[in-house]
């Protein structure tokens, strides 16, 4: 059988009788546009909208359908006739898993069920607020979530428009009387421009024309993003470079503190001594190839001592006693100007490559083989007491700053994953039971309770324990309430 193209007409419950009218004129214009009806089988509006489709005859039942939380027989009393009528007139009608002498919360979650399952298959949603009107904000927010297309009319009983994220509601405008006070809801506008690849932003496409006009055209085309690309970055042949603020001081790039730590396997503060001390001496890129050499045999310490002497007798050496004797006679000559250049406040760093992308090797490759047998060795530890073990070893290496946060990264991964493999103490294992079958009336309950024993220090639960606890309730949460999982903004 063909999918049903229908619209949903829900409400509360407590929509007054005066309002039937209002139901059957929008339940009759959506009837001449071709769409048939869904409802869901409660007493308010659902009941209006279903007696208006069943004295439609069958050419309204017969593209229409009936989503019920239960059978028949659990339907309320005043819409059994009419469900009776619209199924045998060829309607559709769908029962949901709601037994008789279920508890509240089972009862709480087949009506939202039954739902979700309305508004999937819709095509948009009509919904009549009165008074709170909770189960129709249910409905709403799902709607809205699978981005249909959403009319509300507001029915008095102290209703208001629900406030929803990423939109707003405006007066409807239709010729249609059965229209008339109704809102619809209008996302924020949105423009998503397909992505682009950053060769096709910056590489102006020569098509023969004019170089100018072509520019414009390409610039018009981009994206507000894509264009701050555009105007940011520059090719320097088939490399695109684009800036950053120039923190450097001046130095050679050999000497600059990161260098300085790679090479010799030192923290920050050892290396800008360093730094300082090979700036003093004019060093050169040999010299400091040098002294690594030496710091690997005698250690950092020792080449550092040694520089610092090196540095004092130079200084002892240059010392005059009278400056006056090696200062150049005065002459006084037209003011020069200075050449010294002054540093660019603006350095590039390479974003991309107009061409193919050069194959880069992995930064692990690119490690000492004793780094890469540790970080295997934390891959593969067996247990937590035999990971801790290995860490306590870790926390007396000398490793750069790139090597510290790839051990720590994959320490905290291996240690989660150990974790997971952890059988639940009796406590945890009672509470995450509570959990799994608590209700919507009860879950909040049970979170309250576990927030206030882990803040408090009463539960005497390790940390990963805590872990799965959390987890297990957000995932309850989600199954209970399915707009938790899905946006209040609507799809576009």
């Amino acid at each position: 059988m063909a999918a049903l193209r229908y619209v949903a007409v829900v409400g509360s419950r407590s929509l007054p009788s005066s309002w039937e009218p209002r139901v059957a004129s929008v339940t009759h214009s959506l009837l001449g546009r071709g769409f048939g009806i869904g409802s869901g089988g409660a007493v308010g509006a659902d009941l209006f909208a279903l007696r208006t489709v069943v004295d439609a005859g069958g050419g309204g039942c017969g593209s229409s359908v009936v989503h019920l939380p239960g059978d028949n027989s659990l339907a309320p009393r005043d819409c059994r006739p009419s469900l009776v009528r619209f199924a045998a007139l060829g309607g559709s009608v769908v029962s949901g898993s709601l037994i008789r002498g279920a508890s509240r919360d089972v009862a709480v979650t087949a009506l939202k069920s039954r739902t979700a399952a309305l508004v999937e298959s819709a095509a948009g949603v009509v919904a009549f607020l009165h008074g709170p009107s909770w189960g129709t904000r249910f409905t709403l927010r799902c709607a809205l979530a699978r981005g249909l297309r959403v009319v509300a009319f507001v029915c008095g009983g102290g209703a208001v428009l629900p406030a929803f994220v990423g939109g707003r509601w405006v007066p409807l405008r239709c010729s249609s009387d059965a229209w008339v006070g109704g809102f619809r809801w209008v996302p924020d506008p949105e423009s998503p421009s397909p992505l682009k690849s950053l060769p096709e932003i910056v590489r102006i496409p020569a098509e023969g024309g004019c170089p100018i006009h072509e520019s414009f055209v390409h610039v018009a085309s981009l994206s507000q993003s894509d264009r701050l690309w555009f105007e940011r970055c520059e090719v320097v042949g088939d490399t695109i470079v684009a800036p950053h603020p120039n923190e450097s001081d001046g130095r050679p790039a050999f000497l600059a503190v990161p260098a300085l730590r790679k090479r010799f396997g030192c923290d920050a503060a050892t290396a800008m001594e360093l730094g300082e001390l090979f700036l003093a001496l004019d060093a050169d890129e040999r010299v400091v190839a040098h002294y690594v050499a030496e710091a690997r045999e005698w250690g950092t310490d020792t080449v550092r001592s040694g520089l610092f002497r090196l540095v004092v007798q130079l200084a002892m050496l240059e010392q005059a006693d009278d400056p006056m004797d090696d200062a150049d006679p005065y002459q006084e000559e037209d003011e020069a100007e200075d050449e010294t250049s002054a540093l660019s406040s603006v350095a590039y760093h390479v974003v991309g490559h107009l061409g193919h992308e050069p194959e880069v090797t992995p930064w692990l490759e690119t490690q000492p083989a004793w780094f890469r047998d540790l970080i295997g060795r934390i891959d593969a530890c067996p247990s937590l007491p035999a990971l801790a073990e290995l860490g306590r070893d870790v926390y007396g290496m000398s490793l750069t700053h790139d090597q510290a946060g790839a051990v720590w990264t994959r320490y905290s991964l291996r240690k989660d994953e150990l974790h997971r493999g952890l059988r639940l103490s009796t406590q945890a294992a009672t509470l995450l039971r509570r959990i799994t079958w608590a209700g919507e009336q009860t879950l909040p309950r049970i979170g309250t309770e576990l927030y206030r024993c882990q803040r408090n220090g009463l539960g005497s639960l390790p940390s990963h324990e805590w872990a799965v606890l959390w987890g297990a309730y957000q995932s309850r949460k989600t199954t209970l309430d399915p707009a938790v999982a899905q946006p209040e903004t609507p799809v576009p």
